[in-house]
């Protein structure tokens, strides 16, 4: 009996003839011996079988059998066929199989999630593997993620005999308990968070499945994590632009005696031809519209108060910590300082929500600092003198993910 764990022994050989009789000789007072019967062959498809009779004796002179005949043939059979095997008899103890690939092979940003998939099987035409437990250690800084309910897949008859998933944050995760018959498999998908401090590199390790087979012995199989299929690469071999922050500055108003200037539409977004900045996918959260110039067609006038903004979008791969931000008024211009309300000139935009800052330094997000006042320590600003004033701004961390990682800062002027 020759079983194959695929159900395949194509290229075998297995022979069980019968063995040839003896021959009578002259001076022997017996007659030739009968040939041998042919075995018994039960094997997995694929295998050649040879189990034919053996022939029989002969007397040496003349060749005559003189009664003796040849054996009969033996049985060839597939496996199958084996009584008890159909009727559910266990005859073959279980032969499992362990995989584990991953569908977030990276490279990964921290704090970030990998997703993997362990598949354990069966082997066709053996019996039921009872009490299967998946377990799988996972990699240092990963943790196992319980607010993404795992997908658990049972194909061939296997069945979840009892229900015991991982905790939320578990280091190690155990799936629980199954039965998986011949030819049957549990494939285990789950999700897991990167902590941010995870060292960047090549994540891989081990899962391995205990089992008890018919003859109440437990057993373990595992995966050897040197197969590159589940490998989770965390952070990038070479980091590219790690954190940026982009910027643009529009006009977005001009008021004359109090009322919006006719002729230019502030309102809409307006390519700069030699700025490609103003043309990154992240603006669709908030689009840069106004003008980058004022036509010479339309000349501003003495007392026209003009609005300035500056958008800025941060999409690099990490957030964007200690963002400070210096404008400088412009020669022969004079800050208002009760544009959005009392003492209040300047408005910031963080992520779709405005508010108004005042304009001392007084712990907001904004301030304004006269022309030739002492400006702060480790500010940005052109020229440390200040001729003309400055709105400073500290927006603090700008974060990189998408709805969170866009907005404006907004003051207005008066033309001298």
């Amino acid at each position: 009996m020759v079983s194959a764990v695929n159900n395949n022994l194509a290229g075998l050989t297995v022979t069980a003839n019968g063995g040839t009789g003896g021959n009578a000789l002259a001076n022997e007072p017996h007659g030739p011996g009968g040939g041998g019967g042919g075995g018994v062959i039960f094997t997995s498809p694929g295998a050649n079988t040879s189990a034919v009779g053996g022939a029989s004796g002969q007397t040496s002179d003349p060749l005559e059998p003189f009664g003796a005949t040849a054996g009969s043939n033996g049985t060839t059979s597939n496996i199958n066929n084996i009584n008890g095997v159909s009727s559910g008899a266990e005859c073959l103890l279980p032969e499992l199989t362990i995989t584990k690939t991953t569908s977030t092979p990276g490279p990964i940003i921290k704090p970030g999630q990998a997703t993997y998939t362990i598949t354990v099987s069966n082997a066709a035409n053996l019996s039921d593997a009872s009490d299967v437990n998946i377990s799988d250690p996972l990699p240092s800084g990963f943790t196992f993620d319980a607010s993404v309910n795992p997908t658990i897949e049972l194909t061939g008859g296997a069945t979840r005999t009892s229900t015991s998933n991982p905790p939320n944050g578990a280091e190690v995760a155990t799936f629980g308990s199954f039965t998986i018959p011949g030819g049957g498999s549990v494939a285990i998908t789950f999700t897991t968070n990167i902590d941010e401090n995870a060292p960047n590199g090549v994540y891989n390790n081990p899962a391995t499945a205990t089992y008890t087979d018919a003859t109440n012995t437990t057993k373990s199989v595992s995966y050897d994590p040197a197969n590159p299929d589940e490998d989770v690469q965390v952070g990038s071999n070479v980091p590219t632009d790690p954190e940026r922050l982009r910027g643009l500055k529009r006009i977005t108003n001009v008021f004359r005696n109090g009322v919006p200037i006719s002729g230019i539409n502030f309102d809409t977004f307006i390519d700069d031809p030699n700025d490609p900045i103003d043309n990154l996918p992240g603006w669709f959260q908030l689009s840069p519209v106004g003008v980058f110039n004022i036509s010479p067609q339309l000349p501003l006038q003495t007392g026209d108060e003009v609005e300035y903004t500056m958008y800025f979008l941060a999409d690099g791969n990490r957030p964007v910590e200690n963002v400070r931000f210096c404008d400088p008024i412009p020669q022969g211009t004079t800050f208002l300082p009760d544009s959005f309300g009392s003492g209040s000139g300047i408005s910031i935009n963080l992520s779709g929500t405005e508010t108004v800052n005042t304009n001392s330094d007084d712990g907001d997000s904004g301030s304004f600092f006269a022309p030739g006042s002492q400006l702060p320590a480790n500010n940005f600003c052109p020229s440390q003198d200040n001729p003309t004033g400055a709105v400073i701004g500290n927006l603090g961390t700008i974060n990189h993910t998408l709805g969170t990682n866009f907005g404006f800062i907004r003051f207005r002027v008066r033309v001298d």
